[in-house]
């Protein structure tokens, strides 16, 4: 939630939301309290604030809203020692993040020394490039570490397209030491 609260500015990511039964409202704001109950147990309601429960400490969450903006009265729709339920969620496979937690923890975003500020309309440009049989999977990597060698740094991690796919995979191109 916190990592999700950008005041008054609009939110790039997405809402925190609560999903009740008689639909999902935003979320505007959130606490921890001392307090402690249930998981979804309804500890204390206000128009708009309502204290829950969790596995640790309660959460008291405040500023609801529909997803227009306008404020909502969830003594409509609640009262305390209610007890919210569990959300559905579907299952998510998370073999690797581990894995990615440990690359994204390490990661060292490329200094691109000839990249500055724009000064004017910027204007694409592509240079003529003979590859002959490589594959673009090759040609990813050399320029990737074409772009560390310039780049004087040890190692770097840089987001790739993968095949023309909406997905990005980061490249770890990490430069030994000792080599020219």
């Amino acid at each position: 939630m916190r990592g999700l609260d950008f005041g008054e500015y609009w939110n790039p990511l997405c809402l925190p939301k609560l999903a009740l039964e008689q639909g999902i409202v935003v979320i505007g704001a959130l606490e921890v309290t001392a307090q402690t109950a249930a998981p979804g147990t309804v500890l204390e309601l206000s128009r708009n604030a309502i204290t829950l429960g969790t596995a640790t400490q309660a959460l008291r969450l405040s500023a609801f809203c529909d997803f227009d903006g306008t404020p909502l009265d969830l003594t409509q729709w609640l009262k305390v020692g209610d007890v919210l339920p569990m959300p559905s969620l579907p299952d998510v496979p998370v073999a690797d993040e581990a894995h990615w937690r440990g690359v994204l923890a390490d990661n060292e975003p490329l200094n691109l020394l000839l990249a500055a500020a724009p000064s004017g309309p910027v204007q694409p440009a592509s240079l003529p490039l003979a590859t002959g049989s490589l594959s673009k999977d090759q040609i990813t990597c050399a320029a990737a570490l074409v772009a560390l060698r310039a780049s004087g740094q040890a190692a770097a991690t840089l987001a790739v397209e993968a095949g023309g796919q909406a997905r990005c995979w980061p490249l770890a191109a990490p430069r030994r030491q000792g080599r020219g």
